[in-house]
């Protein structure tokens, strides 16, 4: 009997989307090639290792499920849960940190009007609506001011009047919105040892199963449309190389991505005496308007055990509110601490500075426009798949879904 070879499948790009991608495939048995630009894995994740603690470039946890901890059980990286600390999330009002953001009155306002149109049943965002209009309809000013407006820019790093809710909020109403089964951990958790090495464990597993890597090999979609034909190419890589290679897949598709805002970002991982005074929590959101340039902050050794024994704290702000000069962000960062209270005028022990200036799309119109495109489906019967966050799939534990079935049209 004849031995049919398995179908090989070239992945382009070695960020978190193109390792889980690998991983998926070779799980159905595909022959696997993994091409990446750049000289190592990981993309947006990477955990340095500083004297002072542990500092991580981008996200430094997911949110769990049973997919999440299948793919750490197989590749033998140890999940921790958040401590009960980080429950306590504060926004900033008036000069000072609280749980709750609203005035008393607001609040009540706030509440009975989600509640009518929760009721009423309007409650669905219109199309063509931005977060803003939406939150304003459903909830009132206060609730955007106060609350949706900090909270999302935590997650999306873009103004509420720039984001479409039909994108962010469609899936939560019409069809029945289909949650990720449950594991055995609730809530946020992370490697014990950073995202890094999640990412390092998964190449490593990836490499013993016989996935092959080409570091500092860039593919151009020309080279492509040979391998795509014949197995099959998933293009896992961020949103300015998706145009690029779309350009010459689909000039149709690379114009409307092309039209999408683009967001950089910029984080800073300082690290202190502890004080009594400092705040106990995940973190602190920051509403326009309250004297603090910062988008939010994170307090990291309040949120995982293991990351030192110092005040460990990553600032976010956004690329185009911060000067390119890391002493000035750094001077910033500390006008922004002693803002928030709790703290002194004291230098950081440590610091690290990272610049993404391309890191996340804008989940605008021009986005949700682009993402109706019939070209997607001709793409992918010609063999070309892409995976990303401009795909509508923000955040790794979306991500990990999304991949998936990705994997499972391929197979």
């Amino acid at each position: 009997m004849t031995k049919v070879s398995p179908r090989k499948v070239r992945v382009i790009g070695a960020g978190f989307s193109g390792l889980l991608a690998a991983h998926y495939l070779r799980n159905r048995g595909f022959e696997v090639e993994v091409f990446e630009a750049e000289a190592r894995s990981g993309g947006l994740l990477q955990t340095h290792r500083l004297p002072w603690g542990l500092a991580e470039t981008a996200a430094n946890g997911f949110l769990a499920n049973l997919e999440i901890e299948s793919v750490a059980d197989a590749v033998g990286c140890e999940l921790e849960p958040a401590r009960r600390a980080s429950r306590r999330r504060f926004f900033f009002r008036a000069g000072r940190a609280r749980q709750w953001p609203f005035r008393f009155f607001e609040g009540v306002g706030v509440i009975v009007r989600l509640f009518f149109a929760w009721i009423f049943r309007f409650l669905a965002p219109i199309e063509g609506e931005s977060v803003a209009t939406w939150g304003r309809r459903v909830g009132g000013p206060a609730f955007v001011r106060w609350l949706l407006a900090p909270a999302l820019s935590g997650i999306y790093a873009a103004a509420p009047e720039r984001l479409s809710a039909p994108l962010l909020l469609r899936r939560f109403f019409g069809q029945k919105f289909k949650a990720p089964k449950r594991g055995r951990l609730r809530g946020l958790v992370a490697p014990r040892h950073g995202m890094g090495d999640f990412v390092a464990k998964l190449e490593a597993s990836l490499r013993a199963r016989d996935v092959a890597f080409r570091f500092g090999r860039g593919v151009t979609a020309a080279e492509a449309q040979g391998w795509a034909a014949a197995g099959g190419v998933v293009w896992a890589v961020p949103l300015p190389a998706a145009v690029d290679a779309l350009t010459t897949l689909s000039p149709v598709l690379a114009a409307a991505l092309g039209r999408v805002g683009r967001i950089g970002l910029v984080s800073v991982t300082a690290f202190f005496d502890p004080r009594p005074s400092d705040l106990r929590g995940f973190g602190c959101l920051f509403p326009r308007g309250e004297g603090v340039v910062a988008l939010g902050a994170l307090f990291n050794a309040e949120i995982f055990e293991g990351r030192g024994e110092l005040r460990s704290e990553t600032w976010i702000y956004s690329h185009a509110d911060v000067p390119r000069d890391d002493a000035i962000v750094v001077e910033q960062l500390a006008a922004d601490r002693l803002r928030l209270g709790g703290a002194t005028k004291a230098a950081p022990l440590g610091v690290r500075v990272q610049r993404w200036p391309f890191a996340l799309p804008v989940y605008d119109e021009a986005l949700a426009a682009a993402l109706a495109r019939p070209e997607w489906a001709s793409l992918e019967r010609a063999g070309h798949y892409f995976v990303g966050n401009y795909r509508g799939s923000l955040g790794l534990s979306r991500l990990i879904g999304a991949v998936r079935a990705t994997v499972e049209a391929i197979a």
